[in-house]
């Protein structure tokens, strides 16, 4: 039960997000639930819910978490450049495509680590 409690939570925390402060409350929330049959999110290969601020901030924490301080330092930027890149003349582009561009930088080893940790995050 504590299980289903954290979804709830986890839940309100992304829709109170998404639609910002219109709601006061738990209780607007659940009457909204209420008001419709399905809810529905499009999550593609996106995380729901990470702790933070901007999506490209989690590119900091991959950096100090595979990399040496002074490479962690770049890491975010070269991340960000790198799928650029990747999509260049198309609309998206994989992980596996922003990384392969990172094997340049950091060599297959290193770039395979980041890629892994960016997944586990």
């Amino acid at each position: 039960m504590g299980g289903m409690k954290n979804v709830k939570t986890r839940i309100r925390l992304m829709i109170s997000r998404v639609i910002g402060n219109k709601m006061e409350g738990n209780k607007s929330l659940d009457r909204l639930l209420k008001s419709v049959q399905i809810v529905s999110f499009d999550v593609f290969d996106t995380m729901i819910f990470r702790d933070v601020r901007l999506p490209s901030d989690i590119f900091d924490i991959v950096g100090k978490k595979v990399l040496s301080a002074n490479e962690a330092t770049g890491f975010k930027a070269v991340r960000i450049q790198a799928e650029k890149d990747s999509k260049a003349g198309k609309e998206e582009t994989t992980l596996d495509e922003i990384y392969d561009k990172l094997t340049d930088t950091y060599g297959k080893e290193k770039a395979d680590r980041l890629k892994e940790t960016e997944i586990s995050m």
